[in-house]
Formats: C-alpha cells, structure tokens, sequence
C-alpha cells in the first residue's frame, strides 16, 4: 500500500484508521492539504518501508497522529508541525525519529505499555522544539544509537485556562547516549527509575531548567552533569544507585528551593559556585570522593550518616564545610568525625618546613584518632610507656647481669605500671642518679601523661 494513496483516497474524510498493513513511504511528503481536514490519522500494527516518512511544516492544530504497535523500516521526520497529540506507542522498531523545529505539540508520547518493551535501535531525535505541553516517554529500553532531546520548551499552554499542567515523564526508561541539555521543564519532570548508558563525556543536563523535578532511583551512568542548571523548585535525587561509575557534577547551579540526595550513591560529587537557598540533604549518601567549593547553605544542610570512601581525596575545605553543617544541625557524632577528617586532611596538606605542626597532628592521629578511640589511646599510653621505660630501666641497670626469671620480671613489671602513674618520682629505688637518666624519664612521662589525656578527652566525645 502506497502511502500517497492512503491520503488520496481518504481526502474528504476527517479520520484515517489503518490497520495491519505494509506501507510504502518512498516519494512522499504529508504536506499540509493531506491533513488540512482530518481529526485523527491512526495506524495500527502496520510495517512502514523505503527511505523517509516525512511531516513537513504541518499545522494540524486539532490532529491527532497515532502509531500503535508499528514498525518502521525507515527513517521518520517531523519538522515544523503544529499537532493537538502525536503518539507512538509500543513502537516495535524505527531506524531514526526527528521530531524538531515544532511550532507545538500538545502532547507527544513515545512509550510502551505494561511490560512491552521492545529493543529499539537507531537514532531519536528531539530538539529545537518551541513548546511542547506534556510529553511521555515512558519504558522505552533504547538499546544502541543515541537519545538527543536538547533546546526543547515544556511549558503550559497560557492561551487554553483549563489546560493541565505542563509534564514531562521519563520513567523507567533506558536510554543510550542521551543527552537532555539546553531544555526547559516548566513545571514537572519525572525520570524515576531511568538508566542512561554510554553516556560518557555528555553534558547531559546542562544549562537545563527545571520546575519540580524526579530523579529517584535513576542510573544516571557515566556522568550526571548539571553545570549551569536552574532548579525553581524542589529537585529529588533519591536513592540514586552506581557507585562505580557516575560522576555528578552540580557546578554554577541556581537552586532555588530544597534538594535531596538522601540515600544515593554516586563514584563522586562535585558542586562547585552553587548558593542553596533552601533545605539541603545528604543523609546516608556514600560517595568514594567529594568536592565542595565556593558553596553557601542559607538554611541547613543534612549530612547525617555520610559516607566517604576514599578521604585521602578530599580538600580540607571539602571536610571543613561538611563539618559546620553538622555542627548546625547538632550532630555531634558526625562533627566529631569529620572534625578528625578535616585534621588529617590539614596534615596532608602542610610543606615540610611546618614540621612542628606535622608532628602533632601525627601524634594526636595515632595516639587516639584526635580523641575519637578511648581504645586506641589506652594501647598508645601502654606502648609508648614500655619503651620509654625499657630504656631508663636499661640505663639503670646495665651494670647488672642480664638475667630473666621470675623475680627479675616482677622487678620489671612493677617498675613498669609504677612508671605509668603521672608522677615525678623514680619506680626504681635509689634511680635518676645520674643526669642522663632524667632524658628518658622525663621524656617517657610527658607522652604516658599525654597518652591519658586523649583516653579521657576520647571518653568525653559525646559530650554535647
């Protein structure tokens, strides 16, 4: 069946309904006198072949085109169309779809219902469209070609009072290249549950607008680029899962009003030159790094229950503004933490000529984990007061025979818990006789009496 035939034959009608049939679009263009009357062109289970089925500078303001279960063997093109609805649904095949240059579309499907989900392979083509009130294009499983919906307008059609809402659905599809850039989504965008793959290297949400946006659950894949997008409502980054991959980067963003990352887990997070206006939270996020820079929380940020693999990477300016939100927001434990992150990362970051602090940061690091490990500061008082008392208990008797029995221990080992007490007097009797002995003493007395300090300041770390 020749498609300029289907038109022909049907000129006088204002519905068109074709169903189960193999048509031939070679050498036809659907121009403007082929739909001037119709209502409604609706093609059912049939196969499209040849080269191009094209739609050019059509102003069907009250059509409604339809494909249901189709299958195209050729290129489709939609350029410069006006139409009430434009509908692909359970597409079973298409080579290449462009739909671009749109005066407007009121409403624009391409999705599968239920658990249809064909494989489609090729290229689909979105963009540069003027206004689109609400599209759906929901359960695709795009499996090779790229998704391009750049430079498209969603937005309410301000003509029409009773007209819903503007939306835009993306749920539960899979996508291959995509790349969402330089669009506006007025009022409502949705990609719970999306997948993007392959997408490495594609800016694929910048410089966007967004009203309230979805993402929950989203595999955003490769990367997840944000730069110089605008949130004018609240934005849900929810559970969004792949550690091993994504990089999310939210540089020179407007964010208007709250965000929320809770439960996500992305390879790294990069916001840079971003003003968050409204309520921020990052609790039980894991990350393997972080980056924060030029950044300013107007009311409070959550990062309760943070987890950050891979420290060493991180700034200190990164730690440091993590800590001040949790000390806002009265986590004391999480403060605690990342007041010891932000010490350690300080120590990375001094030359060797500030040996001095080096030192102490090392030593407050490994004597309690800057007051963190009661634990680990009981093992570092015992450790570094043995050997220090080995070499005064030395010093002192090196004119002894060196014998080990059990009178010989006891000697030792009284000696030695006695040198544990802070106090200035020898555990040795008739000891510090000679001048040299005082270095060991005194030196091993000043880290044994430190060491306790960090135990009790350790079992303080709850203290509010």
């Amino acid at each position: 069946m020749n498609l300029e035939k289907i038109f022909t034959e049907r000129i006088d009608t204002n519905e068109i309904n074709i169903e189960n049939k193999t048509i031939d679009v070679n050498n036809c263009i659907v121009e403007n006198w082929h739909i001037s009357n119709k209502n409604s062109i609706i093609f059912t289970n049939c196969q499209f072949d040849g080269k191009e089925f094209v739609f050019y500078k059509n102003n069907g303001s009250k059509l409604i085109v339809y494909f249901r279960e189709c299958v195209f063997n050729c290129d489709v093109k939609f350029n410069n169309c006006y139409f009430k609805a434009l509908k692909f649904i359970n597409t079973k095949k298409i080579k290449t779809l462009e739909i671009t240059k749109s005066i407007r579309i009121e409403e624009l499907y391409f999705k599968n219902t239920h658990d249809c989900r064909y494989k489609l392979e090729g290229d689909i083509i979105i963009t540069n469209n003027k206004s689109i009130d609400q599209i759906n294009i929901s359960k695709i499983n795009h499996h090779s070609g790229e998704f391009i919906f750049t430079n498209n307008d969603i937005k309410k059609n301000t003509t029409v009072p009773t007209k819903a809402s503007s939306f835009a659905f993306f749920k539960k599809s899979s996508f291959n290249k995509a790349d969402f850039s330089e669009t506006k989504f007025s009022e409502e965008v949705n990609f719970d549950g999306m997948v993007l793959t392959n997408n490495k290297g594609h800016l694929n949400f910048e410089n966007c607008t967004f009203g309230k946006s979805y993402f929950n659950e989203t595999n955003f894949g490769n990367s997840a680029y944000f730069n110089g997008s605008i949130f004018n409502n609240d934005a849900h980054f929810i559970s969004c899962q792949n550690i091993e991959n994504t990089i999310a980067d939210f540089s020179g963003c407007t964010i208007y009003k709250n965000i929320n990352f809770s439960y996500s887990k992305f390879k790294s997070l990069i916001i840079k030159n971003v003003l968050f206006d409204n309520l921020v939270s990052f609790e039980e996020t894991e990350f393997d790094n972080i980056t924060f820079e030029r950044i300013v929380f107007q009311k409070p940020a959550f990062f309760d229950g943070i987890k950050i693999n891979n420290l060493k990477n991180c700034t200190r300016k990164t730690l440091r503004i993590i800590k001040l939100q949790l000390q806002k927001t009265e986590n004391k434990i999480d403060y605690n933490n990342f007041k010891a992150f932000e010490l350690d990362a300080l120590n990375r970051e001094l030359n060797k000529k500030d040996w001095k602090d080096k030192f102490v940061l090392w030593l407050n690091s490994k004597s309690s984990n800057h007051g963190l490990n009661w634990l680990q500061g009981i093992t570092f008082t015992i450790i570094v007061g043995l050997v220090f008392y080995s070499i005064y208990f030395s010093f002192e008797n090196f004119t002894q025979p060196f014998i080990i029995n059990c009178e010989s221990l006891n000697v030792f080992l009284i000696g030695y818990f006695k040198f544990l007490v802070p106090s200035y007097s020898s555990p040795i009797e008739n000891g510090l006789s000679k001048w040299y002995l005082y270095i060991p003493f005194l030196i091993g007395k000043i880290f044994v009496t430190y060491g306790i300090y960090q135990t009790i300041v350790s079992f303080r770390k709850f203290k509010l």
